[in-house]
Protein backbone atom coordinates (compact mmCIF):
# COMPACT_ATOMS: atom_id res chain seq x y z
CA UNK A 1 0.00 0.00 0.00
CA UNK A 2 1.33 3.42 -0.93
CA UNK A 3 1.61 6.11 1.74
CA UNK A 4 -0.91 8.90 1.62
CA UNK A 5 0.29 11.63 -0.81
CA UNK A 6 3.13 9.44 -2.06
CA UNK A 7 3.66 11.74 -5.04
CA UNK A 8 4.98 14.40 -2.59
CA UNK A 9 7.75 12.05 -1.50
CA UNK A 10 10.49 12.73 -4.04
CA UNK A 11 13.44 10.42 -4.33
CA UNK A 12 16.79 12.16 -4.70
CA UNK A 13 19.85 10.30 -5.95
CA UNK A 14 23.12 12.20 -5.73
CA UNK A 15 26.27 11.18 -7.60
CA UNK A 16 28.06 8.26 -5.96
CA UNK A 17 25.07 7.67 -3.64
CA UNK A 18 24.43 4.19 -5.00
CA UNK A 19 26.62 1.20 -5.73
CA UNK A 20 29.86 2.30 -7.38
CA UNK A 21 31.90 -0.45 -9.03
CA UNK A 22 34.19 1.77 -11.05
CA UNK A 23 37.88 1.88 -10.18
CA UNK A 24 39.52 5.27 -10.24
CA UNK A 25 43.09 5.81 -11.40
CA UNK A 26 44.38 8.69 -9.30
CA UNK A 27 47.16 9.40 -11.77
CA UNK A 28 44.49 10.25 -14.33
CA UNK A 29 42.54 12.40 -11.89
CA UNK A 30 45.55 14.22 -10.49
CA UNK A 31 47.51 14.98 -13.63
CA UNK A 32 50.17 17.49 -12.71
CA UNK A 33 51.73 17.74 -16.13
CA UNK A 34 50.40 20.21 -18.66
CA UNK A 35 49.66 18.72 -22.06
CA UNK A 36 52.30 20.92 -23.70
CA UNK A 37 55.17 19.76 -21.43
CA UNK A 38 57.35 17.87 -23.91
CA UNK A 39 56.63 14.16 -24.06
CA UNK A 40 53.97 13.69 -21.41
CA UNK A 41 54.60 9.96 -20.97
CA UNK A 42 58.33 10.50 -20.39
CA UNK A 43 57.72 13.43 -18.03
CA UNK A 44 55.14 11.44 -16.08
CA UNK A 45 57.46 8.47 -15.64
CA UNK A 46 60.32 10.75 -14.54
CA UNK A 47 58.16 12.49 -11.95
CA UNK A 48 56.61 9.27 -10.61
CA UNK A 49 59.66 6.98 -10.79
CA UNK A 50 62.75 9.19 -10.40
CA UNK A 51 62.20 12.54 -8.73
CA UNK A 52 59.42 15.09 -8.39
CA UNK A 53 59.79 18.57 -9.79
CA UNK A 54 60.25 19.89 -6.26
CA UNK A 55 63.11 17.50 -5.58
CA UNK A 56 64.78 18.40 -8.88
CA UNK A 57 64.46 22.13 -8.18
CA UNK A 58 65.77 21.56 -4.65
CA UNK A 59 68.90 19.89 -6.03
CA UNK A 60 69.47 22.75 -8.46
CA UNK A 61 68.96 25.31 -5.68
CA UNK A 62 71.47 23.54 -3.42
CA UNK A 63 74.08 23.32 -6.19
CA UNK A 64 73.60 26.96 -7.17
CA UNK A 65 73.83 28.26 -3.60
CA UNK A 66 76.91 26.12 -2.92
CA UNK A 67 78.61 27.49 -6.02
CA UNK A 68 77.90 31.16 -5.25
CA UNK A 69 78.96 31.17 -1.59
CA UNK A 70 82.02 33.29 -2.36
CA UNK A 71 80.14 35.95 -4.31
CA UNK A 72 80.50 39.41 -2.81
CA UNK A 73 77.89 40.81 -0.46
CA UNK A 74 76.80 43.30 -3.14
CA UNK A 75 75.26 40.47 -5.11
CA UNK A 76 73.67 38.99 -1.99
CA UNK A 77 72.02 42.21 -0.81
CA UNK A 78 68.53 42.05 0.60
CA UNK A 79 65.99 41.90 -2.21
CA UNK A 80 68.43 40.50 -4.76
CA UNK A 81 67.45 37.30 -6.55
CA UNK A 82 70.23 35.42 -4.74
CA UNK A 83 68.99 36.60 -1.34
CA UNK A 84 65.42 35.73 -2.31
CA UNK A 85 66.52 32.24 -3.34
CA UNK A 86 68.26 31.72 0.01
CA UNK A 87 65.22 32.99 1.90
CA UNK A 88 62.91 30.78 -0.11
CA UNK A 89 65.08 27.72 0.50
CA UNK A 90 65.16 28.45 4.25
CA UNK A 91 61.37 28.84 4.38
CA UNK A 92 60.90 25.58 2.47
CA UNK A 93 63.18 23.78 4.95
CA UNK A 94 61.13 25.17 7.86
CA UNK A 95 57.93 23.86 6.27
CA UNK A 96 59.53 20.45 5.69
CA UNK A 97 60.53 20.27 9.37
CA UNK A 98 56.88 20.68 10.37
CA UNK A 99 55.96 17.55 8.43
CA UNK A 100 58.82 15.31 9.55
CA UNK A 101 57.66 12.38 11.64
CA UNK A 102 58.34 12.53 15.36
CA UNK A 103 59.43 9.62 17.53
CA UNK A 104 55.89 9.46 18.97
CA UNK A 105 54.24 9.29 15.54
CA UNK A 106 56.68 6.60 14.38
CA UNK A 107 56.00 4.60 17.56
CA UNK A 108 52.23 4.83 17.03
CA UNK A 109 52.60 3.77 13.39
CA UNK A 110 54.64 0.73 14.42
CA UNK A 111 52.02 -0.19 17.03
CA UNK A 112 49.27 0.14 14.42
CA UNK A 113 51.24 -2.08 12.06
CA UNK A 114 51.66 -4.68 14.81
CA UNK A 115 47.90 -4.91 15.28
CA UNK A 116 47.02 -4.62 11.60
CA UNK A 117 49.57 -6.83 9.82
CA UNK A 118 51.65 -9.22 11.89
CA UNK A 119 53.77 -10.45 8.98
CA UNK A 120 54.89 -6.97 7.91
CA UNK A 121 55.44 -6.08 11.56
CA UNK A 122 57.82 -9.03 11.97
CA UNK A 123 59.78 -7.92 8.89
CA UNK A 124 60.02 -4.37 10.23
CA UNK A 125 60.94 -5.66 13.69
CA UNK A 126 63.87 -7.61 12.27
CA UNK A 127 65.08 -4.60 10.27
CA UNK A 128 64.79 -2.29 13.28
CA UNK A 129 66.60 -4.73 15.56
CA UNK A 130 69.46 -4.90 13.05
CA UNK A 131 69.71 -1.10 13.08
CA UNK A 132 69.38 -0.78 16.86
CA UNK A 133 72.14 -3.32 17.52
CA UNK A 134 74.66 -1.25 15.55
CA UNK A 135 76.81 1.21 17.52
CA UNK A 136 75.30 4.69 17.72
CA UNK A 137 76.86 7.33 15.49
CA UNK A 138 77.74 10.75 16.77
Amino acid sequence: MYPWLWFWNPQLNLPLSGHVAQQFDLRQLLRTLPSHAGDGAVEGDVVHEVASYGKQIGWLTDVLLDEVKEISTKTAEKGSPLAELRTTRDRIEEIKKRYRPTADSIFKDVQDLQHRDGKQFQQLRKQLLDILQQPAAG
